[in-house]
């Protein structure tokens, strides 16, 4: 297994700026989180190189911001299920509910787009822009030689969530929990702390028995990972601020719509998470202003790539990445 080297495995030629060396504020979010745990190349290229209002020393910043937009199996495919269930809850909640073969049909022809648009894409054509672009699907822009087939797998998958979605009858009661007045339907949340800063979206949350229900869709199995658990007491935090209610009185669920016939874990929440969740995320943030003053003033070389296969073959970044030429992620 490749180690990820840390910041003093490696000579940093370029000292920080002294404009990059003021503190700054870290927003964290569990994608954020995900990224710096994952690779830290990665996260380089996502929330400093491929943006405009940092890394301005970055001579790759056109090349980032291009690979940046490209979508990958596992992201795209969760992206238009949410998408799909926004939309059709929101609906809902005016009165007029979708049919689960709209639904699918809707996703299908968003997936069908992506799919025609990835593979008739020439080199150096810029991207389309707006709500209803297509996405450029990085297995074909790699031309990894599994992209249909990774296609037709994830293609699957969303099938199977959205048809779980509509007809499991366990998941009735979100339906009609969605269409309460005062239900959030993917709403984007943040919250300002002493100690830090957080972003992130709720779901669902809406309130029922006098507490309130949190919950997040999945699209594929349960997998135990922890910092799933993480990602839900964030919202929790979010919720006992934008909703004023005590941790005790949310019910938190994971809903898993690829696992099986559709599978809801069930979480209860007390203080003592409260304060651990707190102390994570924290802990994370300090992590992260560790590398910002390098980010901002574009020092890449201080963001070691991963190096694993495993990670690599997600990351839209491979072409630029020093480990990336040396690993066949197209496998």
């Amino acid at each position: 297994m490749v180690q990820q080297m840390t910041l003093f495995d490696r000579e940093i030629t370029q000292p920080p700026s002294e404009a990059a060396s003021k503190v700054t504020q870290i927003e964290w979010s569990h994608s954020r989180r995900d990224l710096f745990e994952r690779c830290l190349f990665w996260y380089y290229g996502s929330y400093y190189g491929a943006r405009k209002g940092t890394a301005k020393l970055e001579p790759r910043k056109e090349q980032l911001r291009f690979l940046k937009n490209l979508g990958n199996a596992n992201l795209r495919t969760g992206n238009i299920m949410h998408l799909v269930i926004r939309t059709c809850l929101q609906h809902s909640k005016k009165g007029s509910r979708w049919t689960v073969e709209r639904a699918l049909s809707w996703a299908q022809e968003i997936y069908n787009q992506d799919l025609d648009f990835s593979r008739k894409y020439k080199s150096d054509t810029p991207l389309p822009s707006g709500n209803n672009a297509p996405v450029l699907l990085m297995e074909f822009f790699y031309g990894f030689a599994n992209a249909d087939h990774l296609w037709e797998e994830t293609a699957a998958r969303l099938r199977k969530a959205l048809i779980n979605f509509f007809t499991n009858p366990e998941f009735e009661r979100f339906h009609r929990g969605a269409m309460h007045q005062n239900s959030l339907i993917e709403k984007p949340i943040r919250l300002k702390d002493r100690h830090f800063n957080l972003r992130g979206q709720i779901d669902l949350a809406y309130p029922e028995d006098e507490r309130q229900v949190v919950l997040d869709w999945k699209i594929g199995v349960a997998d135990g990972d922890s910092s799933d658990s993480l990602q839900l007491l964030s919202y929790a935090l979010a919720a006992i601020d934008e909703l004023g209610c005590a941790p005790e009185a949310i019910d938190l669920y994971k809903v898993h719509l690829g696992d099986g016939d559709g599978k809801i874990a069930a979480y209860t929440i007390s203080d003592h998470q409260i304060r651990n969740a707190r102390i994570r995320i924290i802990q994370d943030t300090e992590r992260m202003r560790s590398m910002d003053r390098y980010g901002r003033d574009g020092v890449s070389e201080a963001f070691t790539p991963c190096g694993q296969p495993r990670v690599c073959r997600m990351c839209p970044f491979q072409a630029l990445c020093p480990k990336g030429a040396q690993i066949d992620v197209g496998d």
